[in-house]
């Protein structure tokens, strides 16, 4: 390639170190055409350099490149830069424009690192490749000073080959059209690139003559040639992708000194008069409402304009102000010219924009501004609306991050009235649907039906059970408590703006650079990261879920624009609701920047600290996300709308995870599985199931009361209902008496075992003691010589339980436990669970009880309780019979649930909860042979 016009002495080359300067990057082809087209100065300076040096691990070299080239795989690293570069535009034949999205992480002020790779692509497509950026630059650089007339062209050998090697190419000439703003080549500057690229691979085919490629001089086929010319013409992003977040993340950021935050006196004794009339509370906002006028200090004659919010938090605003313009840019943070404390006032200067929220539904309906720009100009601009924001909350993170607060830290935070004091005793759900829900959300047929009735009902979401809505929102409410042990407070605080959802952001309708301004500071402040990301998510994420009353008449046509349908079907005793959501391209791609640069940052970090506070980490996230879906706007008569908030809701504080990756294809951090509803806690108010009666009451009377701290009349009066009840299920006429209703119940059981062992069952009983087996007859007024039950001696706990007991493998369809398990040390429980394994069929069921553990203050102190084993909490449990088979949780089916403990005895804190649950053996998959494998290994 012909040297630019472009002077640079060799001796200062020379001296600082270089083998190699380069001039262009894919603007140089404007040089090819400064003979005969006029050149403004802006276009002379427009200028890329690129220079190597031998080797320096933190500086572009020869060998970085080599040991590059010769990776089997893409490569990345960062560019330190003094300009923020957000985005890396390309463009493949196979489909289309590309556009691929970093967020620059900041060393200091205008000093940035940028991420990028030698070669890009799109995330589920490591073939189609697009040279990096700064590979780019380099391959299509003009010489301006080498040591080696060779130099360069030994390197772009390396890349060219290995670009060859991962996509398959035919020709190294199909490379050009790939390389930025090719479209815009002059065609000598293209031939150039090809001879030169061509001759290239001619002269160094001996360094790759291990390849399984021959490759074939010849340009892109006319077929493909002729797709790469349609797919010019769709002129919108047919892939983008943003790329990771880079290393180093929490410890690259030098944070300038900060002044101390401090509000200036505001005038408060000033003349205002109204110029436009009261503004609602927007859709985005329910929490003030405001207005424009003008005001005039007392002391001078001289009239503002101004916005006036109303709001009865001004003091939470006012005290947080400071510290919002301390930690983000004070440009984008509103002037506050003055308050009225007692009017609830306050007076901000004037900001000329337009709701982010509002923008994008206008733009959704085609009223925007933004409908004359093109697609690709359009998706552009709130990508960069979104990086902007990305930055500035990800910048005060950075700076403000502290993961061991003290828990009076985070008791006072503001921010806990959008989440806990919502929850607590349902104030918001009351203040929105009243005491009878279904009557305000206008579905008619159950219009008597009370709100806590409408919470108790069972809840099916696209064919999957899930536990009622009252449930979740317990849940919730015990999660976001900032008063409870070890749990939200124990996770870390950062300041952050705590509303920071579109509809509290104004940006000016300019479509080249738009300004920003936050809005609403009055539960601003340093608390959990979490808490502040859940508005935002949901929000901004489930943009068409939250407002898809403001996108369409009826979510359940299947013809509506919101992008979502529901459907639903509500009785007295089960809410049936089904529903399809996708989330446009600015959705998805504004949710994954804040995933990608603010909450897996976050997470990573708390991981880091500790896994424990990593899961309630994300319990949190996904219960915040369930009270943004429900809590914040009123659905008053849209069922349609409520209903589907309330399925996207409860899938997110369900199963976190599996929901983003459904909706927004982000798989995030993968070290904590959430697949399994392990979370369930059922409140036994009902009492289902029920202790069957022993036909000896006199008998039974006396073993409780010689065995139990109970007083009689506590046994009489625990017992009586449950007894009543059981009864009652058997009676077939009033006033039968106890007798013949007890002699029923036991008939009834008798003929169970007959029916069981008549089928060719076989019912065996294992204990270690045999005094139980003659007990358990004796409790059952059981004939053993008659009796087809059987029971045989074994120590469960023997580690040669399995060789000694062979005649049982894989003998048994049903294996069930009670009661013991929480009794043993871990090393018994491993072995006792092993044996219930080898007894097990392959696709058998195994289930049990034992005294278990809730996620909460307790978990802790009754873990190890002295004196007796180990308990468990539900994700716990399924932990541990994972790490003993290796199965998967949906190898295995498990299901778990707490209900509340209900024996013969006072209920006490340290055994409140029992865990009951159940698993199925894989088909295919013998006990034995698992166990042996995952022993070996």
């Amino acid at each position: 390639m012909d040297k630019p016009a472009f002077s640079l002495e060799p001796v200062s080359a020379e001296k600082l170190g270089f083998l190699y300067l380069g001039l262009g990057g894919s603007r140089v082809y404007r040089q090819w055409d400064q003979t005969s087209t006029p050149q403004t100065a802006a276009k002379i300076q427009d200028w890329d350099f690129i220079g190597f040096v031998e080797s320096k691990d933190d500086i572009l070299s020869r060998q970085h490149v080599l040991k590059v080239g010769s990776e089997p795989a893409m490569c990345q690293w960062g560019v330190v830069s003094s300009r923020k570069v957000r985005f890396s535009r390309g463009y493949h034949f196979k489909d289309g424009h590309r556009l691929f999205i970093c967020q620059p992480l900041k060393l200091a002020e205008s000093l940035f690192v940028l991420a990028d790779q030698d070669f890009l692509h799109p995330q589920e497509n490591s073939r189609d490749l697009n040279p990096g950026v700064l590979w780019d630059l380099f391959l299509t650089s003009a010489p301006l000073y080498q040591t080696d007339p060779h130099f360069a062209s030994r390197l772009k050998a390396t890349l060219l080959h290995k670009w060859l090697t991962l996509s398959k190419a035919l020709a190294v000439e199909d490379m050009i059209p790939l390389l930025f703003r090719s479209c815009d080549f002059e065609p000598r500057f293209s031939q150039e690139l090809r001879n030169e690229f061509t001759s290239i691979i001619d002269a160094t085919a001996d360094l790759v003559n291990s390849l399984p490629l021959r490759f074939a001089r010849q340009s892109i086929n006319a077929e493909n040639a002729d797709i790469g010319k349609r797919q010019r013409l769709r002129k919108q992003y047919q892939v983008v992708r943003v790329l990771e977040v880079q290393r180093g993340f929490w410890s690259s950021y030098c944070s300038p000194s900060l002044p101390d935050a401090v509000l200036n006196d505001l005038a408060q004794d000033v003349e205002f008069r109204v110029t436009t009339e009261h503004l609602c509370p927007s859709p985005f906002t329910s929490n003030s409402k405001g207005l424009f006028g003008e005001i005039c200090p007392r002391s001078n004659a001289e009239w503002y304009q101004v916005f006036v919010k109303q709001t009865p938090h001004i003091n939470d605003e006012l005290l947080a102000f400071p510290d919002v313009r301390r930690h983000f840019p004070k440009e984008c943070v509103q002037h506050i010219l003055a308050a009225n404390k007692s009017a609830q006032q306050i007076f901000f200067k004037p900001f000329e924009g337009k709701m982010l929220t509002q923008i994008r539904l206008e733009y959704c309906d085609g009223k925007s501004f933004l409908n004359r720009m093109s697609l690709m100009d359009a998706f552009k601009w709130f990508v960069e609306i979104e990086l902007q924001r990305t930055e500035h909350i990800s910048d005060t993170y950075r700076r403000t991050i502290d993961m061991n607060p003290t828990a009076a830290k985070g008791l006072k935070q503001r921010i806990h009235r959008f989440y806990f004091e919502r929850l607590k005793s349902d104030v918001r759900f009351l203040e929105f649907y009243s005491e009878t829900c279904p009557k305000v959300l206008g579905i008619h047929h159950l219009r008597e039906m009370t709100t806590s009735r409408f919470l108790e009902l069972p809840l099916i979401i696209n064919g999957v059970a899930y536990s009622p809505l009252r449930h979740y929102l317990d849940r919730a409410e015990e999660f976001l408590n900032p008063e409870a042990l070890d749990g939200l407070n124990s996770l870390p605080k950062a300041f952050g703006l705590g509303d920071g959802h579109g509809g509290n952001l104004m940006v000016t309708e300019d479509c080249a650079c738009p300004k920003m301004m936050y809005l609403d500071y009055e539960v601003s402040g340093s608390h959990c990261p979490f808490l502040d990301m859940a508005k935002p998510i949901y929000g901004d994420g489930f943009f068409n879920v939250l407002y898809a009353d403001l996108l369409c008449d009826d979510v359940s046509d299947p013809q509506n624009k919101s992008g979502a349908v529901v459907s639903w079907e509500v009785d007295s005793e089960i809410i049936h609701i089904n529903y399809s959501l996708s989330v446009d391209e600015i959705g998805k791609t504004a949710t994954i920047i804040k995933l990608e640069y603010l909450l897996r940052p976050v997470l990573e970090l708390v991981q880091r600290d500790s896994t424990r506070r990593r899961k309630l980490a994300d319990d949190v996230l996904g219960h915040a996300l369930l009270a943004c879906a429900l809590l914040s706007r009123n659905f008053a008569r849209r069922p349609d709308v409520f209903l589907l908030n309330l399925a996207v809701g409860v899938s997110l504080a369900n199963n976190l995870r599996d929901m983003l990756y459904k909706v927004f294809e982000w798989r995030g951090l993968d070290a904590i599985d959430l697949s399994v509803q392990d979370t369930t806690i059922v409140q036994r108010h009902n009492k289902e199931h029920e202790r069957e009666l022993l036909e000896d009451n006199t008998w039974l009377l006396a073993s409780l009361l010689s065995s139990s701290y109970l007083k009689p009349e506590e046994v009489f009066l625990k017992r009586a209902m449950k007894t009543f009840q059981l009864h009652y299920r058997f009676s077939r006429k009033q006033h039968e008496s106890d007798g013949t209703m007890m002699r029923r119940i036991s008939e009834a059981r008798t003929t169970g075992m007959k029916v069981w062992t008549m089928a060719g069952m076989c019912i065996l009983g294992l204990d270690l003691e045999q005094r139980f087996f003659q007990l358990g007859r004796k409790l059952y007024n059981e004939d053993g010589r008659a009796s087809k039950l059987r029971f045989r001696q074994e120590d469960m706990l023997s580690p040669k339980f399995i060789d000694e007991t062979s005649d049982l493998c894989n003998r048994f369809d049903f294996v069930h436990t009670a009661n013991v398990i929480h009794l043993f040390t871990p090393k018994n429980q491993e072995t006792f669970f092993r044996n219930l394994l080898h007894l097990a069929k392959p696709a058998g069921t195994i289930w049990g009880r034992q005294v278990g553990l809730a996620d909460d203050m307790n978990q802790a102190i009754y873990k190890h309780p002295e004196g007796k084993g180990s308990r468990f909490t539900i994700s716990e449990f399924r932990a541990f019979i994972a790490g003993i088979t290796g199965w998967t949780a949906e190898d295995m089916r498990f299901e778990a649930q707490l209900v509340e403990y209900d024996e013969l005895r006072i209920q006490r804190v340290d055994k409140k909860w029992v865990l009951q649950w159940s698993i199925r053996v894989p088909e295919g998959r013998l006990a034995r042979d698992r166990i042996m494998a995952v022993g070996e290994a």
